[in-house]
């Protein structure tokens, strides 16, 4: 059964690697993508039909280059999951702009430019999913989060906007929250 291609963005040996079996077991031809290569080839082995593409989220130039790529080895995407995440966990004192600036675009931009490349994908198929894995942190900043939880909470309302934006068009946005008590 051959269901689409699904691209896994931010694929690590928890969440990503899990999101991409569940896809692989339900018949989609799944892109792992995130920066460690070696992590992610050890991560296809133990999914069937996986493809690895290494790709860094905070390099603007790379969303093309990998896209076209998976496109190219795979087909259209069908279904883009946006799981990666990371952001410094200290205060605003202890925050440099370096560490601010990362996590927005880890968070933020890299969400923007991925989900970019698969639209055309979705408006030609008149169909589509964006998945978006949140955080607690997007709706309750917390003490020691200010550059992360900053950029969730931008994440969260990027994917709203797209959300109100592609729904009329029947590209779905979804954004996925576990919540934490604190």
């Amino acid at each position: 059964m051959n269901k689409g291609v699904c691209v896994v963005v931010g694929v690590g040996p928890g969440n990503g690697a899990e999101i991409a079996r569940k896809f692989a077991a339900e018949g989609y031809r799944v892109a792992l993508c995130a920066r460690n290569a070696l992590r992610l080839e050890q991560i296809a082995a133990t999914i069937e039909g996986s493809r690895v593409y290494s790709y860094d989220v905070q390099d603007p130039e790379a969303a093309t280059k990998v896209f076209g790529q998976i496109r190219e080895e795979l087909g259209p995407v069908e279904v883009l999951v946006y799981n990666a995440g990371a952001g410094a966990f200290v205060n605003i004192e202890e925050a440099s702009l370096e560490s601010f600036q990362a996590a927005w675009e880890v968070n933020t931009q890299g969400l923007f430019l991925s989900a970019k490349e698969v639209l055309p994908d979705m408006r030609t198929q008149k169909s589509g999913n964006i998945v978006v894995i949140g955080a607690t942190a997007s709706i309750k900043g917390g003490a020691n989060s200010a550059p992360f939880s900053s950029a969730k909470f931008a994440q969260r309302g990027l994917a709203q906007s797209m959300a109100r934006y592609l729904g009329p068009d029947k590209i779905h946005v979804s954004y996925v929250c576990v919540f934490r008590r604190s």
